[in-house]
């Protein structure tokens, strides 16, 4: 225990370079700060990198860590997530300087082989605790303005090409991402916004780049209209630089080529000494250039690398009104990019933007508020508001009715974290809320809608929840709503909310840890007993095919098609190509183990699996303890291998040669026969096969898909997951089987608000005061 009562990491794999531990006799004490040191090779870092939770590793240890599919364990349970990583380039500055004070050599490259060993060790055999290694933020924000040029690459991802105005929804690729529509209309809503409010041009269209080298001396592609721009830009004339930016931003306001050709590693080296530019016009112009070609998908990320965010920071601190506008406009432009979101919070824009929030100029709080709004998408800024002190602020702004429904969409995410839910629980913001609904004549619509979203966040797992809100009397307000004049009906959707969110609730506690399909023999007999044709609800004529059709439809242009799923999308139009597919055994065993974890560690599994057995004799001859120890990081192992291995057998003593390619002469309800006899294989995996490999018109009914057919209604509230199967697969055209299963998987998997998705909320038709009366009744 350190003197500032934090706990470090101490890892029994610690290694300290040769190269470290050379001292001078005027440097005594050449122990480097635990900062410096990579909490998986305990060596000084080479190429550090910062991760979302705020640590620091080497960039090599990162890389072991995920081919290996190996996740450490952090003192307090927590695991850090490694998905996303920026260039810690303050950190790689301050330990060259040290280096160099101490007379110390500087840090070598990781050797992979190396930190492979020293990964697998921590493989097998574990440690219970280690001390905390955390980056200083502050380190992080000192070189910023030193950023050299480097060689990014980024994976970009599409935009959704419509509007829907009844669609309220967020999403995740990661962790908790936003759903995003191209353009603005006074009926947008604002989760759905994609426009700072100072831009006031057309749409513009997405495209996607791999990588750029932000070297701003090159000019083998520079168009003649770039250099022109360009030598203006750096012209030490104020005049050429105020006729260069109005050309420039005249140029990028409507033309989205022009966006994504003049945002150049040169335009953008010249334009960033503009942003501070002493002189206010030029300033105003730099920025405003800066919104217009923040705008295409492509530049986003190469504008944050290029080092534009501290200085929008320090306009929105201390910068002319009109430039503070278009500060928020462009950070708000730059947040709706997944990979700028956690930079932005590192180099410290939140709480500028929080002070922004009360500014006199409409258009800043618009685009403060819709700035936090993105930013508060992902778990480490949320963390980073709550410290902040943010909680306050926002509940004071809705209390006094200050931009309500904008403030509301931050704190509808703060609520869906611990910290957040915490710290709105202790400010009171129950009964802030309830009195907010109270007031329904004075408050819109959306907030309303947000009012009900922010108290459904509060409501899920937690204790304090009920208590809060019988304290500010809630339950009156239910029943002054019953006496306005919705009398039976509101009472009948009232229980119809109530039996749904009860049924929710025992359905989460019966399936703690995951996927829970627990391929149980019982559940295989009932299927292969009563097969699809088997109607469980006869009377119930939920949902039509006008509806599954309509769902079908605003779910692709709300996503997009999922990528993840396209390889099978188009073997299912070229289902006579059997060489260009994967095989059937290789799609069943891929599925078993894809239960009960992550789409990432079951395909890191299978990795792991064909890399330590090429071939399936090879797996059905192993023991069971090396396959076990092949598919690990997938979860469940032993389970998971004994059913891997009993196909195996199965396959080997019926047929003599493991092969499932037979089952594509067989039909529909032979395949499922031939699949449900294998030991450990449910229902939920025969459909799974079926409709992937065999390319057969199925329904498989998981977490996901349950989850969201009885939110919506299409399957009675008293439904299990078997039953669901079965009436789905009746109820659902087999045209649409496909894409709409693969849809309503990703959507659940990326909606952050999953039964309160507003989205949902219109299908089924309930009322926003049954919602609010269902969350006090779960409890």
């Amino acid at each position: 225990m350190g003197g500032n009562g934090k706990h470090r990491w101490k890892f029994s794999f610690y290694h300290r370079s040769s190269t470290n531990s050379s001292s001078s006799p005027n440097h005594p004490n050449t122990q480097p700060p635990p900062e410096f040191l990579c909490p998986i090779s305990g060596s000084l870092m080479f190429d550090p990198v910062v991760i979302p939770s705020g640590q620091s590793f080497d960039r090599v240890s990162i890389q072991v860590c995920r081919d290996l599919g190996f996740t450490p364990t952090l003192p307090d349970g927590s695991t850090p997530d490694f998905s996303t990583t920026i260039p810690n380039l303050a950190i790689k500055t301050t330990i060259l300087t040290w280096c160099r004070d101490h007379h110390t050599h500087d840090p070598s490259p990781l050797d992979y082989t190396s930190v492979e060993k020293i990964v697998r060790s921590k493989i097998q055999h574990p440690l219970s605790s280690a001390p905390d290694i955390r980056v200083s933020e502050l380190e992080l924000l000192k070189a910023v303005a030193e950023n050299p040029p480097v060689l990014f690459s980024h994976a970009a991802t599409e935009i959704g090409p419509r509007i829907n105005n009844n669609l309220f929804c967020s999403t995740s690729s990661s962790s908790d991402e936003s759903v995003i529509v191209t353009a603005n209309s006074p009926h947008t809503p604002l989760p759905l916004t994609t426009r700072p409010a100072c831009f006031s041009a057309s749409d513009s269209s997405s495209s996607s780049i791999e990588s750029e080298s932000l070297n701003p001396n090159s000019q083998s592609s520079a168009s003649p209209e770039e250099q022109e721009l360009f030598s203006k830009l750096k012209s030490p004339d104020i005049y050429d630089q105020e006729t260069g930016l109005v050309s420039l931003r005249k140029l990028t306001r409507t033309n989205e080529e022009a966006r994504v050709s003049l945002c150049s590693p040169r335009i953008l080296s010249a334009l960033r000494p503009l942003i501070i530019s002493r002189y206010n016009v030029v300033q105003t112009n730099a920025i405003a250039s800066l919104v217009n070609l923040s705008l295409e998908k492509p530049n986003k990320v190469m504008i944050v690398r290029s080092g534009f965010v501290p200085l929008l920071i320090d306009v929105l601190k201390a910068g002319s009104s009109e430039a503070q506008e278009h500060a928020a406009g462009a950070l708000f432009s730059l947040a709706l990019e997944d990979e700028n979101k956690m930079a932005i919070g590192v180099l410290g824009a939140l709480q500028p933007l929080l002070h922004a929030l009360r500014s006199d100029s409409e258009r800043t709080q618009h685009d403060s508020a819709l700035a936090l709004y993105h930013l508060s998408l992902i778990q480490s800024n949320r963390v980073k508001l709550v410290k902040l002190g943010a909680v306050s602020t926002l509940l004071s702004m809705v209390k006094s009715g200050e931009s309500a429904s904008r403030v509301l969409l931050v704190l509808c995410n703060l609520a869906a974290s611990t910290e957040g839910k915490s710290a709105m629980l202790d400010a009171n913001a129950v009964a802030i809320l309830v009195g907010m609904l109270r007031e329904s004549e004075l408050v819109s619509e959306a907030s309303r809608e947000n009012c009900v979203a922010a108290l459904f966040a509060l409501s899920q797992g937690s204790m304090r929840f009920k208590g809060l809100a019988k304290e500010a009397r809630a339950v009156e307000l239910w029943r002054r709503v019953d006496s306005v004049g919705l009398g039976t009906e509101w009472v009948e959707t009232f229980t119809e909310a109530k039996s749904k969110m009860q049924k929710i609730r025992k359905r989460k506690q019966q399936q703690q840890g995951g996927d829970g399909e627990a391929e149980h023999a019982h559940s295989k007999s009932k299927i292969s007993s009563e097969g699809v044709d088997q109607e469980p609800y006869p009377s119930y004529h939920r949902p039509t095919p006008e509806e599954c059709r309509a769902v079908r439809d605003d779910l692709l242009a709300l996503h997009g098609f999922p990528p993840q799923f396209l390889k099978y999308r188009h073997q299912r139009h070229h289902h006579n190509d059997h060489a260009q597919q994967e095989t059937v055994l290789d799609g069943l065993v891929k599925t078993v183990l894809s239960q009960n974890t992550t789409e990432l560690n079951s395909l890191n599994a299978f990795a792991s699996l064909k890399s330590a057995f090429p071939s399936w004799d090879q797996v059905l001859a192993a023991e069971s303890t090396s396959l076990e120890n092949a598919i690990r990081c997938g979860g469940l192992a032993p389970k998971k291998a004994s059913c891997i291995k009993n196909v195996l057998k199965c396959l080997h003593e019926r047929n003599g040669k493991l092969c499932l390619e037979y089952l594509r002469d067989l039909s529909i309800d032979e395949m499922k026969t031939e699949l449900s006899n294998f030991k450990g294989v449910g229902p939920k995996t025969v459909a799974c096969v079926l409709i992937f490999n065999l390319q057969q018109d199925d329904f498989p009914v998981d977490t996901h898909v349950f989850e969201i057919a009885r939110t919506i209604g299409w399957v009675p509230s008293i439904a299990d997951r078997n039953k669901t199967y079965l009436h789905l697969n009746r109820r659902i055209p087999n045209e649409l089987k496909f894409d709409l299963n693969c849809l309503l998987y990703t959507h659940d998997t990326y909606c952050v608000y999953r039964e309160a998705c507003r989205y949902f909320w219109d299908i089924t038709g309930l009322e926003v005061s049954a919602v609010l009366a269902s969350i006090l009744t779960t409890f």
